[in-house]
């Protein structure tokens, strides 16, 4: 199983390269390829982040409730948020203390843009079952278009899911301001519930 795994996480960096490589052959936009995504990413955000290639494996593992509760199944969900919008928007329902679920564990990365499609496999592969991203609306992104990358990267994640078999349900994306704390919890639960009725994520194997 171990060995599916390594080849899951490769395969998706390679097909997300041969796309960046692409764009570039076509002249589609101006391309940065970066050794670290393997994909077009927002080249300042990628320099602002040294940590957070990491933090998505301690998200998926740290110690918490699971499993089920109450004979209920309660899913595990890793949250990547932007830190400008999204993450101030989640902090502003903790302040506010609005309730969000607890099945949520968060991870902050600098811009949507940097969330690189082998953190959300590598958050499955850990046992996440369902992954969400949470950025900037269109026009209010801090390095200009790093949202626009994270929509295109996206729709192209999710038929990667496919081919492994995975639901694309569990991957959501959604766009969340630094005022829009009621928006957070109400789609923190919307997920959690979401991903309930999908059940555990069960890899092929």
């Amino acid at each position: 199983m171990a060995h599916r795994f390594r080849r899951f996480d490769r395969f998706s960096q390679i097909f997300f390269w041969l796309l960046g490589v692409g764009c570039w052959v076509l002249g589609v936009e101006s391309v940065k390829i970066c050794i670290i995504c393997e994909i077009c990413v927002p080249l300042k955000a990628m320099n602002l982040i040294k940590i957070e290639d990491k933090m998505e494996a301690n998200a998926v593992t740290a110690k918490r409730p699971e499993g089920k509760v109450n004979g209920q199944f309660e899913p595990k969900i890793v949250a990547f948020l932007c830190n400008w919008c999204s993450y101030a928007g989640a902090d502003l329902a903790g302040v506010s203390r609005l309730p969000s679920s607890p099945n949520i564990r968060v991870v902050r990365t600098m811009c949507s843009g940097r969330v690189d499609p082998a953190f959300i496999m590598r958050a499955f592969t850990l046992g996440a079952d369902g992954v969400l991203i949470a950025g900037c609306h269109f026009g209010d992104c801090h390095y200009i278009e790093g949202n626009f990358k994270t929509m295109r990267r996206y729709e192209l994640l999710k038929l990667v899911l496919r081919r492994f078999g995975i639901d694309e349900r569990r991957l959501r994306l959604e766009w969340i301001s630094a005022s829009e704390a009621e928006k957070f919890a109400r789609i923190s639960f919307e997920f959690t519930d979401q991903v309930r009725e999908l059940g555990p994520l069960q890899l092929k194997t």
